[in-house]
């Protein structure tokens, strides 16, 4: 085994790191390295600062693993300043080891400092660091010699707290899998997407020039209590001023709030503009322009961004663009170009292109190929459904064979609404969702049910797939049964649940999936509320960020479980992909995206690679489509 060094590059740019991003930042004008701070297994930690001769462990990195917190910075570091600057040999992906990636594999926050408490490391995160960094890091680059050299030191304590915090988790590497996967990753951020910043720059511009014009009417409508539809707290209270009660002033509220008959004209108009001009899609094409190096944007996925084990966005969020379909963006940016778009409504048009910013260069292609409906196909696969794997197989549409049972019509006389309401309920209510929670889902769609018909769409999923209800429960009192009786294993089909200590003596409750991979819920125990005993486990919440004690409903167990199995599947298909010489450039959800040579007839290829069935998921049902053209799009 190579001998270990933990390290942490500092740095210096005239770029704004946290607007620009890691990429353009390391190559502005003034990008430098101001020390490297590394520690050689238990060995003193060193400094190297430029100007004094390299490290020998520097001269040779093939001979060391290096490990390094969000290792991909330091590897880009190593990479764009320390080889052109101050000739550092190449270090390969496979010789690093990312500790922010093995907080996300077990669940713990990924930011130095959040874990750090977390684990209650001995060596915390200096606060002090904040400060050092605007004066020594950012411009105009003003600092005293004493400042300097204080800086030294916290460079070296984020070296001693990356070292205590490897320690402190239950591995000190990813598995040879998991390892191929954030190479992956590596690479498809270092490949970045090739983006339109001309027409990003013009339509940035009219649209600002829109919402200026149009935000100039809400002072007058609220008697200046309203200067900018942004201003969703001051929206809130001028509502509730005008009798009209708003939880939140998201879109689908204020959609919901805009079906209202008796709302009073200046009312219905604030919320219309609140729902054109507070939209943050136009800041897509803020990202674009700020973000942009060379024609491209990187450093777009962050590796196990969920417990689940996907990928979450980064920089551009791939993972929140618009819904919108249009299939020829071209026309529309034209538009903005001769100006044609101010007859109309710019934020709609823009909203509706910005998939479109994502544009291959000449000569060149986006490929992108979507997996058809793989969480349904994965949960009636894990929950043994023969009958609605075989619908998969014979190319059937689930949600026309929902339909056709809930109305009780044939498969073939369905009506277009009533497949569209098969789609709500499959979507839905595959892990456990109830009847109001299924309302508010349908609402999403702007269908507004009865309490009687959402029960009704509720019961008869339940009905039509009682093996997918029954995993609900069995994965739930395996998981009780697991807390209940450390070390014994407790199988639900394919799936096994087992609480097992690391090697810190830390609980876990660990859920083995079908393709071996592992879940993680940190220290179970259980709990008794009015819904009978259950599980809780440490994580973070979603919606606070905070670091708590969560319970796991009966549902939760199994989307965690197709979930993590769509991902798999996806990280196996881009695998295939890299693997045959295709340039993976990201992915979206269950969507990878691909740069190819424009006379490549591609498609095919790489729909069948994504769907070459891994070893564990023999009978999975796969099917993938996609298409290949200049611009990007929702398909």
């Amino acid at each position: 085994m190579k001998p270990q060094i933990v390290m942490d590059f500092e740095t210096k740019s005239d770029i704004d790191l946290s607007k620009a991003g890691s990429v353009k930042y390391l190559n502005g004008k003034d990008a430098d390295i101001i020390c490297l701070g590394y520690k050689i297994e238990d060995e003193p930690t060193e400094l190297w600062i430029p100007g004094h001769d390299l490290p020998d462990c520097v001269k040779n990195p093939d001979n060391y693993t290096w490990v390094a917190h969000n290792a991909q910075f330091d590897f880009h570091v190593w990479h764009m300043i320390g080889a052109i600057k101050y000739n550092f040999p190449s270090n390969r992906l496979q010789n690093w080891v990312d500790t922010m990636a093995l907080c996300g594999r077990f669940t713990y926050p990924q930011a130095l400092e959040k874990a750090g408490k977390v684990l209650e490391l001995n060596i915390q995160k200096n606060p002090r660091g904040k400060a050092l960094i605007k004066k020594i890091c950012c411009p105009p680059f003003q600092y005293t010699h004493s400042e300097l050299f204080e800086f030294y030191e916290y460079c070296k304590d984020d070296v001693r707290t990356t070292k205590q915090l490897l320690q402190a988790l239950p591995a000190s590497a990813l598995s040879e899998d998991e390892q191929r996967i954030w190479m992956l990753t590596a690479r498809m951020n270092l490949h970045g997407l090739p983006v339109d910043v001309k027409a990003a720059k013009q339509i940035y511009k009219l649209t600002e020039i829109y919402k200026e014009e149009q935000n100039k009417l809400l002072p007058s409508l609220t008697d200046g209590v309203i200067t900018k539809a942004t201003q969703a707290a001051r929206i809130k209270k001028w509502l509730n001023n005008k009798g009209i009660k708003a939880a939140n002033l998201q879109a689908a509220t204020v959609e919901t709030l805009l079906e209202r008959l008796d709302l009073k004209d200046d009312v219905r108009t604030v919320l219309t503009l609140r729902k054109e001009l507070g939209r943050s899609s136009t800041a897509k094409f803020l990202k674009v322009i700020d973000q942009e190096y060379k024609g491209r944007i990187y450093m777009n996925q962050r590796y196990y961004g969920a417990n689940t084990g996907r990928w979450a966005g980064m920089g551009f969020q791939l993972h929140n663009l618009p819904r919108s379909k249009v299939t020829d963006a071209q026309p529309i940016i034209d538009s903005f170009f001769d100006l044609s778009i101010l007859e109309g409504n710019p934020i709609d048009a823009a909203k509706s292109i910005v998939r479109g910013m994502i544009c291959a260069p000449p000569g060149y292609r986006i490929a992108a190929a979507d997996y058809s409906s793989i969480e349904n196909r994965i949960l009636a696969w894990v929950a043994h459904d023969v009958k609605t794997v075989q619908l998969f197989e014979d190319g059937l549409d689930q949600y026309i064979d929902m339909a056709s049972f809930l109305y009780k019509v044939a498969y073939d006389q369905v009506t277009e609404d009533q497949r569209q309401f098969g789609k709500i309920i499959i979507l839905g209510c595959g892990f456990g969702l109830g009847w109001k929670g299924f309302q508010k889902k349908a609402a999403e769609f702007g269908i507004f049910l009865t309490d009687a018909k959402a029960k009704a769409a509720v019961d008869a999923y339940r009905a039509m797939y009682p093996l997918v209800k029954s995993l609900w429960y069995r994965c739930h009192n395996a998981a009780i049964a697991a807390v209940r009786n450390p070390g014994t294993e407790f199988p639900v089909n394919d799936i096994v649940y087992k609480v097992i200590a690391d090697r810190n003596k830390t609980a876990w409750l660990q859920c083995k999936l079908p393709s071996s991979r592992n879940l993680y819920y940190n220290k179970p125990h259980l709990h008794e509320d009015d819904f009978g005993i259950g599980v809780s486990a440490w994580g973070i919440n979603p919606y606070s960020k905070q670091w708590m004690p969560l319970k796991i409903i009966p549902g939760r167990y199994v989307e965690n479980v197709v979930q993590a199995l769509a991902r798999d599947v996806l990280a196996s298909g881009k695998l295939n992909l890299d693997h045959a010489k295709y340039k993976v450039i990201g992915s979206i959800h269950d969507e990878a995206l691909c740069e190819v040579h424009k006379d490549n007839d591609c498609l095919k290829d790489i729909c069948d690679l994504m769907c070459i069935n891994p070893p564990w998921a023999t009978g999975l049902p796969l099917a993938a489509a996609g298409m290949v053209e200049k611009r990007y799009r929702k398909m």
